[in-house]
């Protein structure tokens, strides 16, 4: 992994990290969705009270979307070995899913 903030162990450059982050969430804020860009505005705010918990987060409605449901089903599906699952999922579950999983 990459750390996100990588200040090489020098606090005042981790302060300016820290306190640009707000306009770089705004430079790719297009990107985001409006759920997923509020909650990370949330998560990169200076005051830990604001900030959410780690379960709260996984509760936004931008990971509770049915393409990314699919996705992470697919990831699992890998590990299952009962056919019918399998074929369920398959026929199914990802069928469905497609159209709205961009490119």
């Amino acid at each position: 992994g990459k750390r996100l903030i990588d200040a090489k162990n020098n606090l005042e450059t981790h302060a300016i990290i820290c306190g640009q982050l707000n306009e770089a969430l705004n430079c790719i804020s297009e990107e985001l969705g409006s759920n997923l860009r509020e909650s990370m505005g949330k998560v990169l705010s200076l005051d830990v009270e604001v900030r959410p918990t780690v379960q709260l987060l996984a509760l936004i409605k931008h990971f509770d979307d049915p393409a990314l449901s699919a996705l992470r089903q697919l990831d699992d599906i890998s590990q299952v070995f009962d056919p019918s699952q399998k074929s369920h999922f398959l026929g199914q579950t990802l069928l469905s899913a497609l159209p709205v999983i961009p490119e």
